[in-house]
């Protein structure tokens, strides 16, 4: 699995996720992605893994409360068909905000910090 910058800045980071999303793949960008959803708010585009296991959604879950814990939001971006299925399987998306355009990510977070 591969963990591209796609944009950066003072407040965000949009990454994006290529591969798979299992041990193997999540070996990979573990730390990387860990560290930033501590300092940053983070957009994680998903649109390139196409296979989700169970380790994935409990990463993503983590991610996403790691985040909260330090004051900052996770988002999903852009899921294929098949991820999101599983995604709205295990309920993640009632618990993460899982969005099809970088804009409406983006004003979810905003959104959220005014809350």
């Amino acid at each position: 699995m591969n963990l591209n910058l796609i944009e950066y800045s003072d407040e965000l980071v949009v990454l994006g996720l290529d591969g798979r999303m299992d041990a193997n793949g999540l070996e990979m960008v573990e730390m990387p992605l860990s560290t930033m959803t501590a300092k940053k708010d983070v957009i994680l585009d998903m649109c390139k893994v196409e296979y989700m296991a169970s380790l994935g959604i409990r990463k993503l879950l983590q991610l996403a409360k790691d985040a909260k814990r330090n004051s900052k939001c996770f988002v999903i971006l852009n899921p294929q068909s098949a991820v999101l299925g599983v995604l709205k399987l295990a309920n993640l998306d009632t618990i993460i905000g899982i969005f099809t355009s970088k804009e409406d990510a983006r004003k979810y977070i905003e959104n959220s910090k005014k809350a």
